[in-house]
């Protein structure tokens, strides 16, 4: 099996062209479906080796959403005892992100 980054992912299912159509509340739709991928991304986020970003982590019952500045400063997003709306704040973001930077990079 070949591994694929996490872009090449998002090229695949048509992200870049739908993201219009997709919002926190959709995937938070999704996700109760499927509640358990919530604990995948959440190893997802641990697992991410980068210097900024977004992330999502468990203390405790609470669920915090996070931004990570290149500078190392943290900023606090969401704090929230909902699991499932949690991972929806994260996803919306990470992927928006990784969106953005990519358009971003066909532009120069």
């Amino acid at each position: 099996m070949m591994n694929k980054s996490f872009l090449e992912l998002l090229e695949e299912t048509g992200y870049f062209q739908v993201h219009g159509n997709i919002s926190e509340k959709t995937i938070e739709k999704q996700l109760k479906r499927h509640p358990e991928c919530v604990d995948e991304w959440i190893s997802y986020s641990e697992d991410k080796r980068s210097d900024s970003g977004y992330y999502i982590k468990r203390e405790g019952k609470i669920y915090i959403i996070g931004y990570l500045d290149k500078q190392g400063k943290i900023q606090i997003l969401e704090k929230t005892n909902n699991a499932v709306k949690a991972c929806a704040i994260f996803i919306i973001k990470e992927v928006e992100d990784i969106r953005l930077r990519q358009q971003n990079k066909v532009k120069e």
